[in-house]
């Protein structure tokens, strides 16, 4: 139930007005119903033109052949959700666009299903890396030998490794970009609303809350983005208990637990000295960081119950951290992309998928490591380690 007085229509139209990404909303036929600004000004048309057009004569044949005509009507006749999915197709004479799409249910006033798309376009430079690699083969297959073949060999790895790391930052700039875009597109719809001296009281508090909660979550992503970016050893290192380090995260991320999971701990090394055999030097609230993010996303892949086994014992110089669940587990093909900014596979709005991210960064500037196996069905387990300490502090 919604607050009384508040001017839906009028929130939804703010909204289409304002979102930076393009959004469409489409009936059970496949026919536009709405269309946002955004989307129409990158269409090059006017919402009388694109209103009751099919959306097969609206995007490119490349994305029917990925059956996302199917996605929309699964979306409308069964109620589910599409979230954060990606698609690409090329022009001719045009470098490759990628795009992510998001696809939810939405009920119309006279009883009928609709499905409402959000679409952002991804930066992204396959081709150059893909052309990189056609010209190396080229050059390897045509010359090997001689110092001029050498010579091109060098020159178009260092090419195919500048293109590699463009991709990458293309591909981070348009997932924060699509990071940012949601909450400050709220934002706006939400102020817009407020300029009008006639919106009630309950509304001008709801956009309020919005307006407010857009700024947090952008800012959660930027100081994430920080995080990553420098995490900042220096001056706060101090000596860090390891174990106390986990249970104190255990505490923090226990809200993240569902009903049914339980908790196994395994702290292996000597009983008689365990200062001087699970200290670390760092920082403690990023080491902290680390484990609660791992924690939390160990309960969170088990939302019916499980178990959450924690273990830290001692390998050479080393102090190795264990932190497992019996979940869903990562599939093989996602397993090289989970320590990628904003890579993620949950629907949760409140992740902005840069946690793994952030957290291997810490390790790393610890002079640390993660390391992680899992098998779909059967759970994961992240390996986190540290250089112990040379010795406690009095």
């Amino acid at each position: 139930m919604g607050l009384p007085g508040i001017d839906y229509e009028g929130f939804f139209n703010a909204i289409m007005s304002a979102s930076l990404s393009a959004i469409l909303v489409i009936d059970n036929q496949l026919r536009v119903l709405h269309a946002s600004r955004s989307f129409l000004a990158t269409a090059r048309t006017t919402g009388s033109d694109m209103i009751g057009r099919r959306i097969c004569d609206v995007f490119p044949v490349a994305f029917w052949e990925g059956g996302f005509d199917d996605r929309i009507r699964e979306v409308i006749g069964s109620g589910a959700r599409v979230l954060r999915e990606r698609i690409s197709h090329r022009m001719p004479g045009m470098p490759q666009r990628i795009y992510t799409y998001s696809i939810g249910p939405l009920p119309l006033c006279c009883g009928g299903r609709a499905a409402i798309l959000v679409l952002d376009e991804l930066t992204d430079l396959p081709a150059a890396i893909g052309e990189a690699r056609q010209a190396q083969l080229r050059d390897e297959s045509a010359a090997e030998g001689g110092e001029h073949a050498a010579a091109e060999r060098r020159a178009l790895e260092a090419q195919l490794r500048q293109a590699e790391k463009l991709a990458a930052l293309g591909m981070v700039i348009g997932e924060i970009a699509h990071e940012l875009r949601n909450p400050l597109g709220i934002s706006s719809a939400a102020a817009q609303l407020l300029k009008n001296r006639t919106v009630s009281a309950p509304m001008q508090q709801e956009c309020v809350e919005k307006v407010i909660a857009g700024i947090a979550r952008a800012s959660r992503v930027v100081e994430s983005l920080l995080c990553f970016a420098r995490p900042g050893r220096g001056r706060e290192t101090t000596q860090v208990d390891v174990v106390e380090l986990l249970r104190n995260a255990l505490m923090f991320a226990s809200g993240e637990a569902a009903a049914g999971v339980t908790v196994s701990w395994n702290v292996e090394g000597p009983v008689d000295a365990p200062a001087a055999s699970f200290c670390t030097d760092g920082v403690q609230h990023l080491l902290e960081l680390v484990m609660i993010n791992m924690i939390a996303n160990a309960f969170q892949a088990m939302p019916a119950g499980g178990q959450l086994s924690l273990a830290i014992r001692r390998e050479g110089e080393d102090i190795a951290v264990e932190i497992g669940d019996t979940g869903c587990g990562i599939p093989e093909t996602d397993l090289p992309r989970i320590f990628d900014p904003f890579f993620t596979t949950r629907s949760d709005t409140r992740r902005s998928g840069l946690g793994l991210s952030v957290s291997h960064s810490i390790v790393q500037q610890h002079r640390g490591g993660i390391a992680v196996r899992s098998r779909p069905g059967e759970g994961t387990l992240f390996v986190i380690r540290l250089r112990a300490s040379a010795a406690p502090q009095g």
